[in-house]
């Protein structure tokens, strides 16, 4: 029986949160986890994509390092998910249709690389 536990408008940060709660201590055998967008979208509240992007001078907030960056948190909840032995199947992130920046579409296209690759590494299921 499938146990939603997505929220809108939530960050990889806030899933991390979330993630014993709302996943883990449900036991499932499988979770699917899409997440990129909202780190980008929410800009210099965002989550950025490595420690390079979150060094860059006036891109985030000044509550950036308590985020995290995107590849911390998304390799973190594969590895708790997997550690709890429940299968992770990738979702592409799904892109909005309002206008995005250069720097926003950029982060995304990196965001599903990483995606990409952890999928291979990590022996995740991946859907498009």
């Amino acid at each position: 029986e499938p146990v939603p536990a997505g929220i809108g408008g939530h960050k990889s940060n806030d899933m991390l949160a979330r993630l014993e709660r709302d996943v883990i201590s449900k036991n499932p055998q499988w979770m699917t986890l899409s997440c990129g967008v909202n780190d980008v979208w929410h800009g210099k509240g965002g989550v950025p994509l490595d420690d390079t992007a979150a060094a860059v001078e006036g891109a985030y907030d000044a509550k950036v390092a308590e985020r995290g960056t995107y590849k911390k948190n998304m390799a973190e909840i594969v590895d708790k998910a997997q550690a709890a032995k429940i299968q992770v199947v990738m979702l592409t992130a799904t892109v909005s249709t309002k206008i995005w920046t250069a720097r926003r579409m950029r982060s995304s296209r990196l965001s599903t690389n990483i995606c990409a690759r952890w999928r291979r590494r990590k022996n995740c299921g991946w859907r498009i």
